[in-house]
């Protein structure tokens, strides 16, 4: 009868390149010139597009891609300062008008313009009599 050799695997040591550290800090995303790669996108116009600022970027010797460039340029927009919850205002209605009016309205419209009319007169018989004193 034939018996099946077992084939044992062995690790062999391989050499690897020494991994890059992607540590935050002073050091985080500079190359070799010690520039940041980040702080040049910033700097630039954010109407610059983003092959113009690898452009830009490659004329002082950096190396960067347009994909680099969009994820920086999303990042800054996403911390640009803290989001601060304001304090609720005063109700604005259409015109900039005062509720009251509003609803004045809706009732001269509810009235009617002939109505609303004689009611205003009234109104501002008996306010004219107050102020007379009478």
């Amino acid at each position: 009868m034939a018996t099946k050799k077992s084939k044992k695997t062995t690790k062999k040591a391989v050499a690897r390149k020494p991994a890059a550290k992607a540590a935050a800090g002073k050091g985080a995303g500079r190359g070799r010139g010690g520039v940041n790669k980040s702080a040049f996108i910033r700097e630039q116009p954010p109407t610059m597009s983003a092959k113009d600022v690898v452009e830009a970027a490659a004329a002082q010797g950096i190396t960067l891609t347009e994909g680099f460039v969009y994820n920086v340029r999303s990042n800054a927009k996403s911390k640009s300062g803290p989001k601060v919850a304001g304090k609720p205002g005063r109700r604005v209605v259409s015109g900039g008008a005062l509720p009251e009016e509003s609803a004045f309205r809706k009732l001269v419209v509810a009235l009617g313009t002939a109505r609303a009319k004689a009611l205003l007169a009234e109104v501002e018989e008996k306010l004219a009599a107050v102020i007379a004193g009478r």
